[in-house]
């Protein structure tokens, strides 16, 4: 009998308990509950011997807490990480070849046959009598196999990229056909099953309810690929619901590509959305609703296109609010919302709408990136390998919008334009803060950081007190010790309030600061080996696990949604701000970095610098010569806190 195998081992997933124990590997850890001792776990494991128990776990036949290793417990703890990163385990071809096996082994040959053949490929099982050999059967893996592809299709699919659920939309039609032909010949079918029948009668009478599962199967990846067929076309899934214009879109997020103008359309194609429309319709559609903003210059490709997920209403009224809690949006007086958005000043514009806005637009980029991105580290890869990936577009974002900072501040010709722009800047991060936008918050602050900012001293004294607290306060927030810990904190502090509140407030979503979550992915997955040490053929659960747990995350971030009114004009002044800082290599990067450097020294001389730094340690000496021998050296500790943080005094080159 010749063994059909690949790389991950034998097509037969089938074995005996003593097998399988020996390609699943356990750890005894303590349980968070608190008086429930120690639990098993499951460390590692064989892709076979994983798909075995996932099978077996979703089989018509029951199964007991003796028939899977360590119980059945451990094994449902990792149903939802395994699925979580199922692809990064098994190609979809190799998933579908043993369920392809299991299909030839249940419909071709007689049960004695298969029985014969299954002892004759498992021998040890020949001596032990005890074992039920039902649950291994080929009719109850393959249901199992067909239940679980159903769950992780239905419940998981935004961890498969579109490739992935085309191959597995070929098995499972492939799938259906070949038990389609068998029903043919077979119209016995029996809906319910009782234990203690002969398994021939058992595999007999589940031919037709493994046909109706396979059936539900190619349903529902038919049904998955059609919606993101729709997201695709810029158009809403049939079945989406609208109505209400405060609760956004989902169809343009989790689309992996940037928005294009044809979703600008999507308002006029709302009476369309029941059935498809001919290319022609479509195409008359698209020119009514882009004639309506002819005089408006959209940046179709820039962050302001992004607004089109928030809402399918446009801003020609400022009186026309959003249902239920959205604030009015706050726009310069005397501006109109369908002026030129190269004719207007970005500082005119009220820094909580700028902030709103600048939210709102870094929210849709985080939600377009698909959670399948996460789990390769590919956004360390060179930025030319990744140039269309929305996760670089996130990334891109945050550093234009860093060196944006560091110019703005360097705009002011004079200490007290700089210190001016300075005390805005700051302002807006508040905002940002309040508005949970992390990665806005973090990138001002990158900005604020650089070099070419904390040597303008004379600038940095005169900046407000309470700028000072405010940014040292946000400092501490967004510190990089402990792995972020403070900002986990925040974060976890945060989705707590908003599981207990219900909606209508205002800030009901988050935009993470993205560049701690990769890190720790990356360190996750440089840190953690794929496969275990002492047991090289297995693969690390526990590493998939933690890596499960830092994606689901970010996908459940994604699936909260802002109360607040998108306003294009001042979204597009942002967008074309923050674009004109977008550096495509690491070349370009430091040329710039370099300029801003040399205009930090323009505005104020290296001399006048080294002599404030000479006359204020002049002046730190004699403090500390007057407080040395005080019991309390209050003004001591004061001093200090002024130049600590992002005031700290640097050494001139």
């Amino acid at each position: 009998m010749m063994e059909m195998v690949d790389s991950h081992g034998l097509l037969d997933i089938r074995s005996s308990p003593e097998e399988w124990a020996l390609n699943v590997h356990f750890s005894i850890s303590s349980s968070s509950g608190g008086g429930r001792g120690k639990s098993i776990e499951i460390a590692g494991s064989s892709v076979n011997g994983l798909l075995l128990g996932l099978f077996l776990s979703n089989g018509y036949m029951r199964v007991e807490e003796d028939n899977l290793p360590g119980g059945l417990r451990c094994w449902t703890d990792i149903i939802e990480p395994v699925c979580i990163t199922l692809p990064t385990l098994v190609t979809m071809p190799e998933v579908a070849s043993r369920i392809f096996f299991l299909v030839e082994e249940y419909l071709a040959p007689p049960r004695s046959e298969r029985k014969e053949a299954f002892l004759l490929h498992h021998p040890s099982l020949r001596e032990d009598q005890s074992v039920d050999l039902g649950i291994m059967s080929s009719g109850n893996l393959l249901f199992g196999g067909v239940a679980f592809l159903t769950t992780f299709v239905g419940s998981y699919n935004e961890y498969l990229n579109s490739s992935q659920i085309v191959e597995l939309q070929m098995l499972a039609e492939c799938l259906l056909e070949k038990l389609e032909q068998d029903v043919q010949k077979r119209k016995r079918r029996v809906k319910t099953m009782r234990r203690g029948l002969d398994q021939d009668e058992v595999d007999e009478a589940m031919r037709g309810d493994m046909y109706l599962a396979s059936q539900k199967l190619v349903q529902t990846i038919t049904a998955v690929s059609t919606e993101r067929s729709w997201i695709h076309l810029g158009m809403p899934p049939p079945h989406s619901s609208s109505s209400s214009s405060r609760q956004t879109n989902d169809f343009a997020f989790h689309t992996g590509v940037l928005p294009s103008a044809e979703i600008f359309s999507k308002p006029c194609l709302r009476e369309l959305r029941g059935s498809w429309v001919d290319v022609a319709t479509r195409r008359q559609s698209v020119k009514a609703s882009m004639a309506k903003a002819a005089k408006l210059k959209i940046d179709v490709f820039g962050g302001a296109a992004m607004l089109d997920n928030y809402s399918d209403d446009e801003e020609d009224d400022p009186d026309d609010h959003v249902p239920g809690e959205c604030p009015q949006s706050r726009i310069p007086s005397g501006k109109s919302l369908l002026m030129d958005p190269s004719s207007l000043d970005l500082w005119v514009i009220d820094l909580l709408e700028l902030a709103r806005q600048w939210t709102l637009v870094d929210h849709a980029l985080f939600c377009a990136i698909p959670p399948s991105s996460f789990l390769k580290p590919a956004w360390a890869e060179p930025r030319h390998l990744m140039s269309a990936s929305p996760i670089r577009a996130f990334i891109d974002r945050f550093n234009s919008a860093s060196l944006w900072t560091s110019s703005m501040v360097l705009s002011g010709e004079t200490p007290e334009e700089r210190a001016e722009k300075f005390h805005m800047l700051v302002t807006l991060a508040g905002h940002l803060e309040s508005l949970h936008n992390y990665n806005g918050l973090m990138a001002v602050l990158t900005g604020l950081q650089q070099g070419c900012i904390s040597r303008l001293r004379e600038t940095i004294d005169l900046i407000l007190e309470e700028d000072r607290e405010k940014v040292t306060s946000l400092q501490k927030l967004m510190a990089g010790n402990k792995n972020y810990q403070t900002y986990r904190d925040a974060l976890k502090d945060i989705e707590a309030k908003m599981a207990s509140s219900h909606r209508g407030s205002i800030v009901e979503a988050v935009v993470p600061h993205l560049g701690a979550h990769l890190a720790e992915l990356s360190t996750i997955s440089e840190g953690n080996p794929e496969h275990l040490p002492e047991v090289p053929h297995l693969v690390n659960i526990t590493k998939k696990k933690l890596m499960a747990r830092s994606v689901m995350q970010l996908s459940k971030l994604q699936k909260l949604r802002y109360l607040l009114k998108p306003v294009r004009l001042v979204a597009t002044v942002l967008s074309r701000s923050l674009d004109a800082h977008t550096k495509l290599t690491a070349a370009e990067s430091s040329e710039s970095a370099r300029r801003l450097y040399e205009l930090s020294l323009l505005r104020e001389p290296l001399v006048v610098a080294k002599a404030r730094e000479e006359e204020e340690e002049t002046h730190i000496r004699s403090v500390e010569q007057i407080y040395a021998a005080s019991p309390t050296p209050v003004a001591k500790e004061k001093n200090k806190g002024i130049f600590g943080g992002l005031f700290s005094k640097k050494k001139s080159r």
